[in-house]
């Protein structure tokens, strides 16, 4: 085995948990960043060999009976997957009596550790699948490990179990002298309605109890993990865009991270920031190469439904980007048309609402100022010419009768019939001589 590969067991002794879809997910992540992976699957039942493509083998054609039997410098123990970068110990159809043997045998519980030692392809990252269970398949998975994922759902029973395990592992690295491996807890089924209160409640119970062993990334439920399995393929490759398969992504990537960290720390270095390591633009990376592999018709990966829903997808970004673009190109010219608009209406709205609910001291000077006038009386002449000149001439004509009682002025005024209405035209020359030869006119004040 490569001298920096790391071993990661997923256990828990509790079925139900979404421990194998947790190892196949985490490995295909694993591989879809670029590093070489192995998938060991210890589990009789051989649900992580049908996620990638294989069914239960028999006894000596390789796989982890192999392995834990004759050791990992053989041909033929591992197999490489459709997937890049993936090969995979499967389960063979008597690994229960295998388990049995085992127990029974010295150094039955190291045999995994003796083979994985010994293989003479090397593996960034070993994967283990292990049995539901906590006999000498799992026993000799946790002594191979050096960090041990235990998925828990919210399940109280769950809870339970998880510290049985803590202490387990404790024991058994004790007893074997060995350097005791990582816990790391992933919350798994996370369910985002229903008993959320009572999910909240364990989780927080959880990283109360153990802290920074709890991952922050964790897996909600999804009914497709089913339909993934039914299809003999990891979730990342059925459907790729799920939140599920982000959170696979996202956990492949804090793990990573956790372990570059334990690293530089047995090695005696300080880690200043990330150190040239991304994990945004690592996740990021991951995801592209998976729908890469799912929707190019060239790829052995190809699936015509994911393919389909990442070119949808496309096509909504793009108009909603093309939308985006238009309307931020435009945005100023519409904020402005808009306020100009606003102005326009609501400009001689505001004016007529204060020229009809003003105070009239406040009318009469306004019209004053903008008329330029310098008394109210030429200021109201100005408008009145301006809207009809016979009402304005009318306007002077009486403002002259009014102020200046002449004989000539009386004369017109006894020949003047005012209770048929407003002064008849033949009866205007008479006054509008008065008022031109005697120099007549208003007094302003």
């Amino acid at each position: 085995m490569a001298q920096h590969s790391h071993v990661i067991a997923v256990a828990s002794q509790k079925g139900g948990v979404g421990k194998t879809a947790t190892a196949v997910n985490l490995a295909t992540a694993l591989a879809a960043a670029g590093r070489p992976v192995l998938l060991v699957d210890c589990d009789p039942q051989g649900n992580a060999s049908a996620n990638v493509g294989f069914a239960l083998i028999a006894s000596g054609e390789g796989g982890a009976h192999q392995l834990l039997t004759e050791g990992g410098n053989h041909q033929g123990v591992v197999w490489q997957t459709r997937i890049p970068e993936l090969w995979v110990a499967p389960a063979s159809l008597n690994l229960t009596q295998l388990e049995a043997d085992l127990a029974n045998q010295h150094e039955g519980q190291n045999r995994l550790s003796e083979a994985l030692q010994a293989l003479s392809q090397p593996f960034d990252y070993v994967v283990i699948d292990c049995p539901p269970s906590l006999g000498t398949l799992t026993i000799n998975a946790l002594l191979a490990a050096d960090r041990v994922l235990v998925p828990l759902p919210y399940d109280a029973y769950a809870l339970q179990g998880l510290r049985h395990l803590d202490q387990f592992m404790a024991n058994l690295a004790a007893a074997a002298q060995k350097p005791r491996p990582v816990l790391d807890i992933l919350l798994t089924m996370q369910r985002q309605e229903g008993d959320t209160q009572g999910a909240k409640a364990l989780a927080a119970t959880v990283r109360r109890s153990f802290a920074d062993q709890v991952l922050t990334t964790d897996i909600p439920y999804s009914q497709e993990l089913a339909a993934a399995s039914v299809l003999g393929k990891p979730l990342l490759l059925h459907r790729p865009r799920s939140a599920a398969a982000g959170a696979f992504v996202g956990l492949a990537v804090e793990l990573v991270q956790r372990l570059e960290d334990t690293a530089a720390r047995l090695a005696g270095r300080v880690r200043r920031g990330t150190d040239g390591w991304d994990p945004v633009a690592a996740q990021m990376a991951i995801a592209s190469r998976l729908n890469g592999w799912v929707t190019s018709p060239t790829s052995p990966l190809y699936d015509v439904e994911a393919a389909t829903e990442h070119q949808a997808a496309l096509r909504a970004g793009s108009l909603a980007h093309a939308a985006e673009r238009t309307f931020g190109l435009r945005r100023q010219v519409w904020v402005t048309m808009g306020l100009v608009l606003a102005a326009l209406m609501l400009g001689p709205l505001l004016f007529f609402a204060a020229a009809r609910f003003a105070p009239m001291d406040w009318r009469v000077k306004a019209v004053t100022a903008i008329t330029g006038s310098r008394s109210s009386w030429d200021a109201g002449t100005v408008i009145l010419a301006r809207a009809d000149p016979r009402a304005q001439k009318l306007l002077l004509l009486a403002a002259t009768l009014a102020g200046n009682m002449s004989p000539a002025l009386a004369d017109c005024l006894d020949r003047t019939d005012f209770e048929h209405g407003p002064v008849l035209p033949n009866q205007m020359p008479c006054l509008l001589s008065i008022s031109v030869t005697q120099g007549l006119t208003p007094d302003k004040k």
